[in-house]
């Protein structure tokens, strides 16, 4: 069963990205690669984003035994906000 995107947590993210971008980088003071960030994000919001432990299992399996893990850890979980967020430090 695919995981579903939680459509209250993305409107959190596009209305508040910049506090959240600033949490996640100790008041814009570290620069941090997508990556890192996303996985930040995933730590600092669990009940939001999956795991880098959760992305790294869901690698390891066949497409149709897939979650769609990666899809709520991309844009479609307020993700790319996020890094347009880092765009305009």
């Amino acid at each position: 069963m695919p995981a579903e995107v939680d459509s209250a947590w993305v409107e959190h993210l596009r209305s508040d990205m910049e506090s959240i971008y600033a949490d996640l980088t100790d008041g814009f003071s570290s620069g941090l690669r997508v990556s890192e960030l996303v996985y930040a994000a995933a730590e600092r919001f669990p009940e939001h984003l999956p795991s880098r432990a959760a992305i790294a299992a869901e690698r390891e399996l066949l497409q149709k035994h897939k979650r769609g893990l990666e899809i709520i850890r991309g844009s479609s979980s307020g993700t790319s906000s996020l890094t347009r967020a880092r765009a305009s430090t």
